[in-house]
Formats: C-alpha cells, structure tokens, sequence
C-alpha cells in the first residue's frame, strides 16, 4: 500500500498496536530493571498528537461501519455533545438533513470522495457548510468513514450581499438606460419642449453622476471599447491611481498580463453584439504595481438604433476572498502532507520492530522452547539455552529503548533542545565520516515542549541527509539567538544536488520545509551539484511557560 492510501483510522491503530507491544516487552523486562521513562514519553507525544487534532477549528470526525461515532474533535462535541457511540441520526435536526447525511455517508463507505455543501438549523438560524467525506481503508479492510465540516455561514451571507449589491447596480443601469432612450425620443418628438427636456436630462444627469460617485463597488465606463471615460472613487481606492491618472487609459494596460487574453476576448465579442454582458473574475495592476483580484460584470449601453453608445464595468474587490481560499487550501494540503508524513514515519518504526525487537523476541522464546524441551534430559544444554535466551531479552530490552529514543530522546526533556542537539551531534560525529562541527549561541534556558521538538527533528533530518548524502569532509550545525528569533544553520561542502529535481516523496527536505511553516517560521535550502547544501530556518521563539508551585499557607 501507497503512504498516501493510508488513513488516520490506520495511524490511530498503528500506534495503538505499538503501544501494546512495548507495554507487553516492558512487562516481561521489568524483573530485570525496566523503566518507566519509555512510558512517561510516549505518553507526552501522544498527548501532542492529541491536542494538534483536538485544536482544529473546524468539525472533524469517524464514524466506524456501523454507522456509529468513533471520534469527535473539540468543534464537534461542542456542537454534538457525547456522541461517541451514536449514530447520526441521533442528531440530525430534520428528515431531510438525514436523508442527505445518510446518503453522503453511504456513498463515502461504498469508495467515493464527497465533497459538498449542505445547510442546518443550529442555534435559530440557517448555517452553511462544506464537507469532506472520505472512507477509512486498509487494503480490502474498510474500517469507517473520516469527515470534516467546515462553517462557511459568513462568506455565504457576503456573497448574498455582493449579489444584492450588483443587482441593484443592474436596476439602475437598466433605469438609466430607459431615461436616456426616453430623453432621445422626446427630444425629436417635441423640438418646442427642448428646454424642459434639457433640463430633466441635466438632473437625470445629476443622479447617475452620484449613483456613480458613490457606488461602494468600483465603476468604470469605457467608450470605443477600451478607453475609460470615467471613473468612481471606489474603484480609485482599490487601484491606487486618481481619477485623473486613469481616464485616458485602456483597460488593457490595468488588467493583469496572465487575464488579458480571456479579458479581451469577452470584450470583444461585447463590442460585436455576440452578448450583452458577461461576467469574470481577474487581477487588476494596482498603482503600487501589486496585483489585486476583482469580480468584472461589464455591461454595454445601447442607444438609438441599438448603436452602442459604452460599456459600463462594475468591479468589486475580491483578494481577501481570494487570500482565504488559498490558505484554506494550503491548509488542507498542509494536513494532508503532515498525515502522509506521519504515515512514512510510522511505517519506519514498523521496520524497526519487524527488524530487530521482533526478531530477538522470536529468538528468545525459540531458546526457552528448547530449555523447556531440554531441562529433564539434558540440564546442561537447557541451562546453555535458558542463558542464550535471557541474552536475546537484555538485547531486545536494548533495542526498544534505541526505538523510543529515536521517537522523542530523553535528554529533549531532561535538559532541553541545546543539549540533546549537542548529544545528536555527538553520537553522530563519533560513529566515523565527517567532521561534525556544532555551535550555540542562544540565550533561552527552555523552549515549549512542541517548539523543541521541532527544532530538534529539523536538526536530525538536516545531519542525516548530509552524513548520509553529502560526502563532505566537514559538517556544521549552529543554533543562533536573534531577539525573539532562532536561526538553524546545518552547512556541508559536499557534492550539492539540483534542488528542482528532488523527488515529491522525500520526506526529510519537506518535512523540514513544512515543520517551519507550521511553527510561523520560513525555510531556506540552497544547494547546487559540487558546491554543498545549506539549510537555513528561522523560527519565532515560545519560551516554555514555569510549572505553577503550591499555595503556600
């Protein structure tokens, strides 16, 4: 199976399953001196891994294949309560929401992927939602279905106020062009009546010239197609430019390169009479010279004869939409490498055991078999395997302190990130190879427990991938204080690689790259073939809050 076929139902059971064979080796090691720092660790990361799901804002949640809640996040059981264990129709508010719950469900069980938007009844009002719906499986094993439910409410409602807004715009236009078709005819109908219809064309003037002004979306009145004539205040605002600058240009020249084709395009076949208006969302070059995202509905204006006489642009401002679609996205593939991420390393550690612990453990009840076997016939031979056994458990018990310590290594909380990184350097450098070299300059004592971790993961998959990859002579890692700022540097002078032809499934560089982005920090990695690696990240510093002491009396 791919690591990106597996699921978080499959994590979960991964490390439960992993948990329960070191609590069953500890068990059989603690006559001879078993520790519960293993315990005291995997118990602290897996309490991380718990409160990174549990702070999701948005609804997560499984339900098993008895259409039964396996799990529900903060978000979820605020909304829900204690649903563990219940079905979904135990909460839907109406028939026809569970009908639709049901059927999405049935549908994510049978393979499908579903996506959508739904609508509920919650707290007196109607509120919007986006899903995401996907079944749970491990090769033919299907265990559940995983879904999440985001609350889009707000951008629903602005986007049924931008409609109202525009079809407002609409109303007048066509209002507009009624006075203008109406002034034409009555100015050759009655030449004696000139001056009253000058003067009702002057106010109807007037009015569109405030409507115009003071539209809270942009407006730009084109003539000949594309030269602007005119222009609101709005539209100045999001621009950066004056009226003055403006008039006279062509759209052509504000309009982004990359949307100019298809802009021009649809204007074209306006000014051809193919269609009366049309509709597009495109970037704009701001003054400043910075792109902005705009909604366009570009209408053209007809006079006598159906001759058009120009084009009216109505233009509302959409980056911030724009922005929060991207992050909202980025979010989700963020997630979604996080969990792939998590899969590989899950699966190493898999190897690991299957490798080692598990062997040894296979060895060692092999040898007490044949002591068992032996002991009434041939009590030397049995005693020899009794020994060989007890040897393979001591190794075993090795093993498994080597596994947990590569999980989360005792001395990141014992004495903190400065010192566990200076042992990791330590243990690395004495094992032969390059020369490692490592420097601190900080001015911390201790980190939150989450940051530390995070700079020590980037510190080993940073000297792994040059011990390993590199064939330098030389390795530097230094951890440099600025302000409230840490700055990871790990530097070889080895054979370098093309930064752009490394592979999507390489884990150690992106995991590197998307554990500074989740902390707030940035990631620079520069390398060229023959002339070394260099990894710079930089990440804005918690300091680990103090335990809080007793009352004292």
């Amino acid at each position: 199976m791919k690591d990106q076929d597996k699921t978080k139902r499959q994590l979960i059971e991964e490390i439960v399953e992993l948990r329960r064979k070191v609590a069953s080796l500890e068990s059989q090691v603690a006559s001879h001196g078993g520790s519960t720092e293993a315990e005291r660790d995997r118990d602290r990361l897996e309490a991380i891994l718990s409160a990174a799901i549990e702070s999701l804002p948005f609804e997560f949640f499984a339900l098993g294949t008895d259409n039964r809640y396996l799990y529900l996040n903060a978000v979820s059981r605020e909304l829900l309560g204690s649903g563990i264990g219940k079905t979904p129709e135990q909460f839907a508010p109406d028939a026809a929401t569970l009908k639709v719950w049901v059927d999405n469900n049935r549908r994510a069980m049978a393979g499908e992927r579903v996506e959508g938007q739904h609508e509920l009844r919650r707290g007196g009002e109607t509120r919007y939602y986006d899903h995401i719906i996907t079944r749970i499986q491990q090769g033919d094993q299907v265990y559940g279905i995983l879904g999440v439910n985001i609350d889009v409410t707000d951008r629903k409602r602005a986007e049924k106020a931008v409609q109202q807004a525009r079809d407002e715009l609409e109303r007048r236009v066509d209002e507009r062009t009624a006075e203008l078709t109406a002034v034409n005819e009555k100015l050759q109908r009655e030449v004696a009546d000139r001056r009253f219809a000058e003067e009702a064309l002057r106010q109807s003037e007037e009015r569109f010239r405030v409507a115009f002004e003071e539209a809270p979306v942009g407006m730009v009145i084109m003539v000949g197609g594309v030269g602007v004539a005119r222009v609101n205040r709005a539209f100045c605002q999001m621009s950066g430019y004056s009226q003055e600058e403006v008039i006279g240009k062509s759209i052509g020249e504000l309009t982004h390169p990359d949307d100019r084709e298809r802009s021009n395009g649809l204007r074209d076949r306006l000014m051809a009479g193919e269609i009366s208006s049309y509709d597009l969302e495109k970037r704009y070059i701001g003054k400043s010279g910075q792109p902005f995202w705009a909604h366009v509905t570009t209408v053209a204006i007809f006079g006598p004869e159906r001759t058009m006489s120009f084009m009216l642009a109505i233009i509302e401002d959409i980056t911030a939409r724009k922005k929060a679609e991207e992050s909202l996205q980025q979010e989700h593939r963020m997630l979604e490498y996080m969990l792939h991420a998590s899969d590989h390393e899950r699966q190493l550690i898999a190897y690991d055991i299957h490798d080692g612990l598990a062997q040894q453990l296979a060895g060692a009840i092999m040898q007490f078999q044949v002591y068992d076997n032996l002991k009434e016939t041939t009590p030397d031979e049995a005693q020899k395997a009794y020994f060989g056994g007890v040897t393979l458990l001591r190794q075993a018990h090795l093993e498994a302190r080597r596994l947990i310590s590569g999980v989360r290594p005792p001395a990141l909380d014992e004495a903190g990130v400065v010192a566990a990184v200076a042992h990791l350097v330590d243990d690395r450098g004495s094992v032969g190879g390059p020369k490692v070299e490592f420097r601190s300059k900080v001015r911390f004592r201790r980190l939150a427990a989450v940051l530390e971790n995070v700079i020590y993961r980037i510190v080993q998959e940073g000297l792994t991938n040059a011990l390993m990859h590199s064939r330098s002579k030389q390795v530097r890692v230094a951890l440099l204080q600025r302000d409230d700022t840490l700055r990871i540097e790990i530097r070889d002078w080895g054979v370098g690689f093309d930064i752009e032809k490394v592979r999507q499934d390489r884990y150690g560089l992106a995991g590197i790259r998307q554990r500074a982005q989740l902390l707030g920090g940035t990631c620079q990695i520069q390398s060229k073939p023959g002339e070394g690696t260099s990894i710079v990240v930089e990440l804005p510093l918690v300091e680990r809050e103090p335990a809080l002491s007793p009352d004292v009396g």
